[in-house]
């Protein structure tokens, strides 16, 4: 730019890094703004029709609050037990891989010497009359690594296996307590159906929205902190040229 030429190049990155956090730090205020108001729009507009639902059903929406109250439990169950199921297979296959490893390692260290050895007996390889070549050596840490990822392994093997059956048990207990409520409060349940969907679908409205909220808040905040940034750039740019 001929307007800075004759300045230190620094000088013009910056200011148009300034520019752009500036350009950009507008536009999410803005949309953070336009967000924030959508967000009311939906929070009155859910309140208006839960109330007007409560007032024509609530006598069915009190009697069936047990079977709906179950029901989040059941489904935060099941996402429960479907972690710990993604957890339980993890550790599966890294118990799979670390005896692999002890399999590999073990063969190595038998080939390297021509002798049929168990793991044990190469673990406690230094204790042996023979003398260690360097080989030998490679081989042995390599197993003694092996050997402890199998017990870290098997420890977590263990762990993950006794949380997911804890979870199936509880989730198969919730199941089952759900559908005798469920049929205990057929009546009130049927008729209450449309407060409660409508309750869930608000729910999920909001919240969605307010995640959208939070992103822009994010990326508000993080240009603020690019444009504090260049302004000490350029302070330090200018205390450069100054002590020249």
């Amino acid at each position: 730019s001929a307007a800075y030429g004759d300045l230190d190049p620094r000088i013009q990155i910056e200011l148009d890094a300034l520019n752009q956090a500036s350009t950009d730090i507008n536009r999410y205020e803005k949309s953070l703004e336009q967000e924030r108001r959508a967000y009311q729009r939906l929070f009155n507009t859910a309140t208006q029709k839960l109330n007007q639902l409560q007032q024509k059903l609530k006598p069915s929406i009190e009697k069936a609050r047990p079977y709906y109250e179950i029901k989040e439990t059941f489904q935060k169950a099941q996402e429960e037990t479907q972690a710990a199921a993604k957890q339980y297979e993890r550790a599966m296959s890294n118990h799979q891989a670390a005896q692999q490893m002890v399999s590999v390692a073990e063969q190595g260290f038998k080939e390297s010497n021509g002798v049929n050895m168990t793991s044990e007996q190469v673990a406690g390889f230094d204790e042996m009359t023979m003398e260690p070549t360097t080989l030998d050596v490679a081989w042995q840490e390599m197993l003694n690594v092996a050997i402890n990822k199998v017990n870290s392994a098997e420890r977590e093997f263990t762990l993950s296996a006794h949380l997911h059956q804890d979870c199936t048990r509880n989730l198969v207990t919730l199941e089952t307590r759900m559908f005798q409520i469920q049929k205990q409060l057929k009546s009130v349940v049927k008729k209450s159906t449309v407060y409660y969907n409508e309750k869930y679908e608000s729910s999920e409205k909001l919240t969605r929205q307010l995640k959208t909220i939070k992103r822009i808040e994010k990326r508000l905040h993080e240009n603020k902190a690019k444009y504090a940034q260049s302004l000490r750039n350029l302070e330090t740019i200018s205390d450069d040229i100054h002590r020249r």
